[in-house]
């Protein structure tokens, strides 16, 4: 391929894919935190599993919930799909407003996994992005030409004088 159409690639790839790139390089750099949050959440009483099975069988009954997701530091789980309220792992209860820093983690999760709620626009957002990155490489790569340093051409068989 030659360098101008390799370029007007790049350019292009580039200006359609910036955006979703962005967000999900800025939710992955959030997420990238969770762990260590989640670490520093895990003093006091373990969470009992049968616990979790008695208030997932109350808040959802019709077993439409498609997952589970449970926040060590606020003791707080929520049953994603459901449309139920979080839930207190303590008392069993709806929780109060959520803490702004899981509510910012789920939200970073959701927009990560889904951008703009479509699946499709993350995996081709990757694809460009890899695709970026080998026409970034094709363009960078120096033309193999038959010259020596100094411009003239060099004979088959014969070595170039390479001249300081």
């Amino acid at each position: 391929m030659n360098k101008p159409l390799l370029l007007m690639l790049h350019r292009w790839i580039t200006l359609i894919f910036a955006l979703p790139l962005f967000a999900i390089i800025a939710t992955g750099l959030i997420l990238s935190f969770e762990p260590m949050l989640q670490l520093s959440g895990m003093g006091g009483p373990a969470i009992d599993p049968a616990r979790v099975v008695e208030l997932v069988k109350q808040y959802d009954p019709d077993n439409k919930a498609r997952g589970l997701s449970i926040d060590a530091a606020g003791h707080r789980m929520t049953l994603q799909g459901s449309g139920t309220p979080a839930i207190d792992l303590v008392t069993g209860t709806p929780a109060a407003a959520g803490s702004g820093l899981s509510d910012l983690l789920r939200w970073a999760r959701g927009t990560h996994e889904r951008l703009l709620g479509q699946a499709w626009l993350v995996t081709s957002s990757t694809i460009a992005m890899v695709t970026l990155m080998m026409l970034g490489i094709l363009m960078g790569l120096p033309r193999l030409r038959n010259t020596c340093r100094d411009g003239t051409r060099a004979s088959p068989g014969l070595r170039c004088r390479w001249s300081c």
